[in-house]
């Protein structure tokens, strides 16, 4: 071994001795999750395939779990959608199309209008009729909504003034018609009760007074007729769709243009849908596209969703805004997820975070911050210190605490040693000579195997500058 090389070794060894400079912890977090979720980005993960014609309606239930559906078959199938298989077949009822399909406020029951020019009220968990038939409209029903208190049932039917009816008795308690009307396609009850929206094939949509049923205002500003609207969650605007191939939201007191046009959509919108926190808008079209829009900007905040072959007819928000659930001409239910929200789920779920029938939400936990000082010496746990008497006495010598081997102990008392200090017997263990840290273990080896090594190295070197000075005689010799 050369000497530029022994000199290094020594210094690594020098180096290998330097006490490591104690961890600091900047910030500590309690409960560490991902950031809150930018949503919007959905994916498909479900298609539920039972109508044997065009699916028509769909409509979440309040609390999330199950899905009804309307179809040109005749039917209305209500799914459970852990299992996506369907709960409820209702084979028997309507003599023609379902058009539309809406659940109650509490779950319970089912609305459905249908080509046949009747409603008709469903037990959500039998399939029997809960009320006799709705008669009333000459023409075809095109929408149907039930009121946020769960009284009253709104329909529309071409060329026809629009019906509110009682959902208790199934009389019909008024009739609301406007020259400027038209047929109406589309009606809405806002979340808190005070308004109703209606939307018609000669363009208008008319927003209502809910309590008195006077018209508050309208908008005639649509290009072409309107296919479908929805409120807001905080009734404050109103979304529209329709012939125009656009999407727009609308104020609800001025009825004044808040978003839009929406342009995107290649065929008519034939379903508009708010999400429950009010951002985003979902809109269906017969271009067979799902389409989600920034309600504020106007600007698509995903791809749009291109799954369905044929027209789409019906789009909906689940509860919690973590699905879209879609109807289409393609016979088929499919159901959308939310990629970022659903992982934010699973990251949430070990964490004790919680959540309801309708689903959780992303909710940040609290940053503990630690100053950048080395972490310092643990205190004895809380359960020690309870035990530390008001006046310590004098502890008894060590060979006290040792157990017995046979010997006499060195106390002349025969009374137990931690009975003797009043001390109990954890704290007497906890103040026995504390063992060495690991740590410390490791760093004496490495000592002495270091020393050892460095001894070694000063016998080679001596070695080598007795050879060098023995060769230099040698050479003065000769």
């Amino acid at each position: 071994m050369s000497l530029p090389s022994l000199l290094n070794s020594r210094a690594s060894i020098r180096n290998s001795k330097a006490r490591p400079a104690p961890p600091t912890n900047k910030l500590l977090y309690e409960n560490p999750q991902p950031s809150p979720p930018a949503g919007g980005v959905f994916h498909q993960t479900s298609i539920l395939k039972a109508h044997t014609d065009h699916v028509s309606s769909i409509a979440f239930s309040p609390n999330g779990e199950r899905l009804v559906s309307g179809s040109w078959d005749k039917t209305i199938k209500v799914w459970d959608l852990k299992s996506k298989k369907v709960v409820l077949w209702f084979l028997r009822g309507h003599t023609d199309w379902v058009r539309s399909v809406a659940f109650s406020p509490d779950g319970t029951t089912i609305v459905s209008g249908s080509r046949d020019c009747t409603l008709r009220v469903w037990d959500a968990n039998t399939q029997k009729p809960v009320l006799k038939i709705f008669e009333g409209h000459k023409g075809h029903v095109w929408s149907v909504a039930v009121s946020p208190e769960g009284r009253m049932i709104a329909s529309c039917s071409s060329n026809e003034p629009i019906g509110i009816w009682d959902l208790e008795t199934g009389k019909l308690i008024r009739t609301l018609t406007d020259s400027s009307l038209g047929g109406a396609k589309a009606v809405a009850f806002s979340s808190d009760g005070k308004y109703f929206v209606s939307g018609s094939d000669n363009s208008i949509i008319r927003v209502w007074d809910a309590k008195t049923w006077q018209p508050a205002c309208m908008v005639t500003s649509c290009k072409g007729g309107v296919s479908s609207v929805t409120f807001s969650p905080d009734g404050k605007w109103i979304a529209s769709g329709g012939d125009q191939r656009e999407v727009c939201v609308w104020d609800t007191a001025t009825g004044k243009l808040v978003t839009g046009p929406m342009k995107g959509h290649t065929d008519t919108v034939s379903s508009v849908a708010f999400s429950p926190n009010g951002k985003w808008i979902a809109s269906g079209s017969y271009d067979r596209t799902i389409r989600i829009w920034d309600a504020t900007t106007g600007s698509q905040i995903s791809k749009p969703l291109r799954e369905h072959t044929d027209a789409v007819t019906s789009v909906a928000f689940s509860p919690n805004g973590m699905r879209i659930a879609s109807g289409s001409r393609d016979n088929t239910v499919r159901i959308f997820e939310d990629e970022q929200a659903e992982a934010v789920n699973q990251c949430a779920a070990p964490l004790n975070q919680s959540s309801s029938s309708s689903g959780s939400k992303w909710q940040p936990t609290t940053a503990t911050r630690v100053l950048d000082t080395p972490i310092p010496t643990p205190l004895p746990s809380p359960a020690v210190v309870a035990t530390l008497p008001s006046t310590i006495p004098a502890i008894a010598p060590p060979t006290q605490l040792l157990p017995s081997t046979g010997a006499k102990s060195q106390s002349t008392s025969a009374t137990p040693v931690a009975a003797q200090s009043n001390i109990s017997t954890p704290l007497a263990v906890e103040n026995a000579a504390p063992q060495p840290p690991k740590n410390s273990q490791i760093t004496t080896k490495k000592s002495r195997f270091a020393g050892r090594l460095s001894i070694i190295l000063k016998k080679k070197l001596l070695r080598w500058k007795n050879r060098k000075s023995a060769s230099k005689n040698d050479v003065h010799t000769k």
